[in-house]
C-alpha cells in the first residue's frame, strides 16, 4: 500500500510541475520536479527558462540553479558553458575592471573553450587582452576570415602604438630643448588623427598651460626673486599684475606706464596715495634710477637698474628686496637675452646653458617651472610655478 501511494504523491507533483511549467512558473516547476525526485527535469526546466530569460541577472541565476541540481558531469558542463556565455555578454557591456572581474572572464573564457565554443571563447580571451589565445580559439573554430581580420586589426594596433610613441617622444625632445611651440605643433598632429587619446589632450593642455602669457612671470635670477614684465601699462598693487604686499597698500595701488621721455609713474586713486620723497603725487612722474617712492606708509619701492635693464625694488616692506624688471624691447643678461613676443616669453642663450638639466643652445620658449643655468658663464634663471 506504502508504494502505492508513494507513485501516487510523485505522480500528483509532476502533474503540478507540468502545469507550473506550462504557465511559465518556472521557479515552481524546477522545485516540485525536485520535491517529485525529478532532477533531470528541473535540470531541462532550469536551462530552457534561462534561455528564454529576459536578463543577463536572471539567466544567470537560473543556470546558477541548474549547476548546482545537476547530477552529471555532461549536464554541468552544459550549465557552466551557457553560464560562461552570460559572463562574456556582461562584460562586453561592461569591461573588465577589477583583478575579479579579470578572474571571472578568464574562467568563462576557458569553460567556452573546453566545451568546444572557440568562437565565444575568443570573444572572451580579446576582452582579456590575450591574443594568443584569442587567435588559437578562432583557428580552432575554422573562423579563418575573423583570424585574418584580427591579426590585421593587431597590426594596425601595433602601427598605431608605434605612431603614438614617436609623436610623445618628439613631443618631450622638443619640450625638454626649449622649443615648446615645435613640441606642441607634434603633439596636436597627433591628436588631430587620435581624438580619442584623452591621456596625450591632458599632457598637451597641461604643459600648454604652464607657458609664459599675458607679457610677465615671476621668477629667480641668480636667487633674487624677481617679476619680469614685458608689457606696459602695469599696475601694482596686493591684487595686481605685480603684487606687493603692504597694509596701506590698495588692489591696484599705482600704475607704470610708457612715455617719449621713459617710464612713468602714477597713483591709481589708492587709499593711501603714492608719494614721492614724503611728497604726494598728483600725476605721473618720470622714474629716475635713485627716485624712492611711497606706497602708503610701510612700503616703498626704489627705481634703479638691474643688470641694464630699468627696475623697481622694494626697498621698505614685507617683499623687501624683491624686484620688478620691465622688459621694454629686450633683456641682455650674462647667460641671455629675454624678450617677449606676444605676451610669451622666449630667452635666448649668449652660450650653453642647461635647461632642466639638458644642455641647450637655442632660443627657449620659457614655462613655468623652468631652471636655466649657465655653462659657458655662471648665473641662473628659474620661472616660478
Amino acid at each position: 500500500m506504502s508504494g502505492f501511494w508513494s507513485k501516487l504523491f510523485r505522480s500528483r507533483a509532476e502533474v503540478e510541475a507540468e502545469r507550473a511549467e506550462v504557465e511559465g512558473r518556472f521557479d515552481d516547476a524546477a522545485r516540485l520536479y525536485v520535491e517529485a525526485g525529478q532532477r533531470d527535469e528541473a535540470f531541462r526546466v532550469l536551462v530552457q527558462a534561462a534561455e528564454g530569460a529576459d536578463s543577463l541577472s536572471r539567466r544567470r541565476d537560473f543556470l546558477s540553479r541548474a549547476i548546482a541540481i545537476a547530477r552529471t558531469d555532461p549536464q554541468r558542463d552544459v550549465a557552466r558553458a551557457s553560464l560562461a556565455r552570460v559572463v562574456v555578454a556582461e562584460f562586453e557591456a561592461r569591461p573588465a575592471s577589477s583583478d575579479d572581474d579579470r578572474i571571472r572572464l578568464h574562467e568563462a573564457a576557458t569553460d567556452l573553450e573546453r566545451a568546444g565554443h572557440f568562437r565565444e571563447a575568443a570573444t572572451a580571451f580579446k576582452q582579456l587582452g590575450d591574443r594568443e589565445s584569442m587567435e588559437r580559439c578562432l583557428v580552432a573554430s575554422g573562423d579563418i576570415d575573423s583570424f585574418e581580420k584580427e591579426a590585421n586589426e593587431a597590426q594596425d594596433l601595433e602601427r598605431n602604438r608605434l605612431q603614438r610613441r614617436n609623436a610623445l617622444e618628439t613631443f618631450e625632445g622638443f619640450w625638454g630643448a626649449g622649443d615648446r611651440e615645435g613640441a606642441l605643433n607634434a603633439l596636436d598632429a597627433w591628436l588631430r588623427s587620435n581624438t580619442e587619446d584623452h591621456e596625450a589632450r591632458t599632457l598637451a593642455d597641461e604643459r600648454r598651460s604652464t607657458l609664459v602669457e599675458r607679457g610677465r612671470f615671476d621668477g629667480r635670477f641668480d636667487g633674487t626673486l624677481v617679476t619680469l614684465v614685458g608689457s606696459l601699462p602695469c599696475a601694482i598693487g596686493r591684487e595686481a599684475a605685480v603684487i606687493v604686499r603692504g597694509a596701506g597698500v590698495s588692489r591696484e595701488h599705482c600704475v607704470v606706464e610708457a612715455s617719449p621721455e621713459g617710464l612713468t609713474i602714477r597713483d591709481n586713486g589708492s587709499r593711501n596715495g603714492t608719494t614721492l620723497r614724503g611728497l604726494a603725487m598728483t600725476g605721473a612722474v618720470l622714474l629716475e634710477e635713485g627716485a624712492q617712492f611711497g606706497l602708503g606708509p610701510d612700503l616703498a619701492l626704489e627705481f634703479d637698474r638691474f643688470h641694464g635693464a630699468p627696475s623697481l625694488v622694494v626697498a621698505r616692506g614685507m617683499d623687501r628686496g624683491k624686484r620688478v624688471v620691465f622688459v621694454l624691447e629686450r633683456w641682455l643678461t650674462p647667460i641671455g637675452t629675454i624678450e617677449f613676443r606676444a605676451g610669451r616669453a622666449v630667452f635666448t642663450p649668449t652660450g650653453l646653458v642647461k635647461l632642466l638639466g639638458q644642455r641647450v643652445v637655442a632660443p627657449i620658449i620659457l614655462a613655468r617651472g623652468d631652471r636655466i643655468d649657465g655653462v659657458d658663464v655662471a648665473g641662473s634663471l628659474e620661472v616660478l610655478r
